[in-house]
């Protein structure tokens, strides 16, 4: 049987299809570890880009956060600094206001006396205090009874020269004396408080003066905190857009870059396999008509082996029988 199976060519067909089912089967089978390896590799590297630009745009998040706070520190500190300079030119004139007062303050207070004292005199502050001034005004010049005192002993000198001591021309006379000395006092004093008035009204005036500039200095000072500090927000304002519009655009890029890459990356590989996929169905198409022309060949091995056999045998007859004529065959 295997003898006659061999003869007419069915072995070797049976051997032809376990060749090609195996040789399938193997190209299968290694088409499936390609195509395997294929997208493990593809989802490798789609891991690897995402996680390269995972950390580019880490980086650049980092670098926006770490770049704002610079900023933010850089100018809180220049605010301070702005407010610092501007405290010491606040405090030095109002320190030089200060200072003025308390030496202008004692002679604006005496001032201020002097003044209610003269408006005593003239009844400016009503008839008891008038009254009070005069009743009491000599006692606030100590040198008045002296030179009182002495200016009568000089004209009783002079009387007594005369032989007029204790006489009425001589009373009549220190009376007119003192009279007119008081009254000659009185003015002298009022002028005094007069002056005095006026010198404490005019430091008054000049303080008020002082105040009314350092307050117009203070508030030029306060104003040109105010625009220095604007400008300096304004400024942190711009340079912290800036950094968010460049850390942004830099973000931007990035993410069409990651997606340009992966796409690129995904045709690639789609094309890997694509042409895996064709070349695994040329290799079996070409099996496929190997093994039909190799069972196309097989059918007439039968035929051949009995032609050539024929053959064989006339051959083996010619040489026995030399004489005999040969059939045609």
């Amino acid at each position: 049987m295997g003898l006659f199976d061999s003869f007419f060519g069915k072995s070797q067909r049976r051997d032809m299809a376990t060749a090609n089912a195996d040789a399938q089967s193997y190209l299968n089978n290694a088409y499936g570890q390609a195509s395997e390896a294929l997208r493990n590799a593809t989802t490798g590297g789609r891991e690897d880009i995402n996680t390269g630009y995972d950390s580019a745009g880490n980086f650049i998040n980092a670098g926006i956060t770490g770049a704002t706070g610079a900023i933010n520190t850089g100018y809180d500190a220049a605010g301070n600094n702005l407010r610092d300079l501007f405290g010491q030119a606040q405090a030095s004139v109002q320190g030089g206001y200060d200072r003025a007062a308390t030496t202008l303050d004692p002679f604006i207070q005496a001032g201020y006396g002097a003044q209610g004292l003269y408006s005593n005199a003239l009844g400016i502050n009503g008839r008891p205090s008038q009254e009070e001034f005069y009743s009491t005004y000599a006692e606030n010049d100590p040198f008045r009874a002296f030179r009182d005192s002495l200016a009568n002993k000089q004209l009783m000198s002079l009387y007594n020269a005369r032989g007029l001591g204790g006489s009425g021309r001589e009373s009549l006379a220190l009376s007119r004396a003192s009279l007119e000395r008081g009254s000659q006092d009185l003015n002298s004093y009022l002028d005094r408080l007069s002056g005095q008035a006026n010198q404490g009204a005019g430091l008054a005036n000049q303080l008020a003066g002082y105040g009314m500039q350092t307050g117009q200095s203070l508030a030029g000072i306060q104003t040109g905190l105010g625009q220095g500090l604007s400008n300096l927000d304004v400024g942190r304002g711009s340079a912290i857009s800036n950094i968010q519009m460049s850390g942004n655009a830099a973000l931007a890029n990035n993410a069409t870059s990651r997606g340009t890459q992966l796409a690129n990356y995904g045709q690639q590989n789609a094309k890997n396999l694509s042409d895996l996929i064709y070349g695994q169905g040329q290799q079996l198409a070409s099996n496929r008509i190997s093994y039909g022309n190799a069972l196309a060949g097989t059918r007439n091995t039968g035929l051949n082996n009995l032609m050539s056999l024929a053959g064989t045998a006339m051959k083996g007859y010619s040489t026995l029988y030399p004489n005999k004529p040969q059939a045609r065959v």
